[in-house]
């Protein structure tokens, strides 16, 4: 049902619209979760698993945007989060005890301390409160540490308390490429030696700037350029006036409609311009998306030609598009 709704949506709406209402509701859902309140965290968990189950119908897509989906969820984030805030059923934090306490049956004093010092004894945040008072004979006034250490009235003023130990800083990202799904996986399989000379140059681009680069298509069958040939005649606006220059008629939308001469017409040509005209077919190309990378894209574009690898910027189903407008980056050479 959840797939029908998203794909009628899709004939309605802009892509984008629905890209960004998946993050917001994954956003939302996340923040509503954290709340201490049950009925909170079920719509937080519903609202997250219904944004979820849209991104994952839309993923697949050319025109899928996850920079939206992100940005959006960043929104969804802090909204569910506001409201779980006016709400008053804010998350319990878990209590911290840094307070370091003297034995039981002694006159004590209770000592706490504050993170940001690094030395107690001089922190502003330091109070003793005397629990209780030793009317007896004068007794020492003991404090115990954690590990077992009493220290006495002349040592406690010195002591220093042990602060947390910094976290180690996490590995460095060496960037990489990896494949929308497996479609484009095993498209890179087929690639000829031109194609792998473009995935070695993906994979130079994506390190030197620390990123990781989508490919969502590479060797591409010549019937599945055929379909694409009809569907975006605009965009082989060269084939197409040839076609009507040889036929006498635009050409269909599909290939139910070709007829045995036309269908020939068109494999004659596609296997003719592989690997130049078409240069996915025969593996001389592959797609990228660029869609998430808005600020790396002048920087990619410059990578690329010091490479040798030419650019075709695409926001399907148009192309020659700018490079600020392209979600895709079509490589060949």
């Amino acid at each position: 049902m959840l797939v029908c709704v998203v794909c009628l949506c899709g004939q309605e709406c802009d892509p984008a619209m629905i890209d960004g209402a998946s993050g917001f509701l994954q956003g939302v859902g996340a923040g509503l979760y954290g709340s201490s309140d049950e009925n909170a965290q079920v719509a937080g968990l519903a609202a997250w698993m219904l944004g979820k189950a849209i991104e994952i119908v839309r993923s697949p897509s050319t025109d899928y945007d996850p920079e939206v989906s992100a940005s959006l969820a960043r929104l969804g984030h802090a909204a569910g989060t506001l409201t779980v805030t006016l709400s008053g059923t804010n998350p319990q934090q878990p209590e911290q005890n840094n307070t370091y306490q003297a034995n039981p049956g002694y006159a004590h004093t209770t000592v706490s301390y504050d993170h940001s010092s690094s030395d107690p004894s001089k922190s502003s945040s330091i109070t003793q409160s005397p629990a209780g008072q030793n009317t007896g004979a004068p007794r020492i006034n003991q404090l115990m540490t954690p590990d077992g250490v009493v220290l006495s009235d002349a040592a406690r003023a010195a002591v220093k308390l042990p602060l947390p130990q910094p976290r180690p800083n996490p590995p460095a990202k060496t960037g990489g490429y990896v494949f929308r799904d497996d479609a484009a996986r095993q498209s890179c399989v087929r690639l000829s030696s031109v194609g792998k000379e473009i995935l070695s140059a993906i994979d130079g681009v994506a390190k030197e700037l620390n990123i990781t680069i989508t490919i969502t298509d590479g060797d591409r069958p010549l019937e599945t350029q055929l379909s694409i040939l009809l569907e975006r005649p605009n965009s082989y606006s060269i084939a197409t006036k040839d076609f009507e220059k040889e036929f006498g008629k635009p050409p269909p939308k599909t290939k139910a409609e070709l007829t045995a001469g036309e269908r020939k017409w068109y494999t004659d040509r596609i296997k003719d311009l592989a690997g130049t005209g078409f240069p996915h077919v025969g593996g001389s190309a592959i797609d990228i998306y660029v869609g998430n990378l808005s600020d790396k894209k002048e920087k990619m574009v410059e990578l690329f030609t010091v490479r040798g690898v030419k650019i075709l910027f695409e926001a399907p189903p148009d192309y020659g598009v700018t490079v600020g407008e392209a979600r895709v980056f079509h490589l060949h050479k």
